[in-house]
């Protein structure tokens, strides 16, 4: 249901994806969705992209949604989010840190509210 991302950090390559075709540069993203044209992003931070190779988390100015939804991927601990959550956050951790630290990293910030029940993870304004 996600896009799929490449991103380039050194060299150039060309991707094709149908009729569409891009040279993707160091530094840059191919983004990938249903659609048959291939976005190339510049904006992106390449240290963000690679933080799996250092084992660790970073987000910055990210929405919860995503975060939560990495946690959910790493941890396998089921995530509820209800209601809406429009504030960025950022969360740099390793990742073989409890996901209860993380969870209490987040609720920290104060834009948040985040318990745990039975193993799931809820999340609320």
């Amino acid at each position: 249901d996600e896009p799929i991302k490449t991103t380039l950090t050194e060299g150039k390559i060309r991707m094709t994806r149908g009729a569409s075709s891009q040279i993707l540069l160091p530094g840059q993203q191919a983004v990938l969705d249903t659609s048959e044209q291939i976005q190339v992003r510049s904006d992106i931070s390449v240290d963000e992209v690679l933080a799996w190779r250092k084992n660790e988390f970073n987000f910055k100015n990210e929405s919860i949604h995503t975060i939560m939804q990495e946690l959910e991927r790493w941890y396998g601990n089921p995530i509820i989010i209800d209601g809406k959550i429009l504030s960025p956050f950022t969360l740099i951790s390793d990742r073989n840190k409890p996901l209860s630290e993380l969870l209490n990293k987040l609720t920290e910030s104060g834009k948040v509210h985040i318990t745990m029940q039975n193993g799931t993870v809820y999340v609320s304004p």
